[in-house]
């Protein structure tokens, strides 16, 4: 388990977690043994990208729209 708290100095935490996970699915990457990780990885990567977008919006003022 990963636990870490995020804040706004610490959002980008998010992204390099989530380049973390493509990695372990990229083109030319060693072989991984759980076959699921095919699908969960991506879909975890996008979330933490798409989760660090939000936060980091709503921390600016801006806000980020919910698709």
């Amino acid at each position: 388990m990963l636990v870490f708290a995020v804040t706004p100095d610490s959002v980008e935490l998010l992204n390099t977690l989530a380049a973390a996970f493509w990695a372990i699915v990229a083109p030319g990457a060693p072989w991984y043994d759980v076959k699921h990780y095919k699908h969960a990885c991506p879909r975890v990567a996008a979330s933490l990208e798409r989760l660090a977008g939000v936060l980091a919006g709503a921390w600016s003022g801006g806000g980020e729209a919910a698709e």
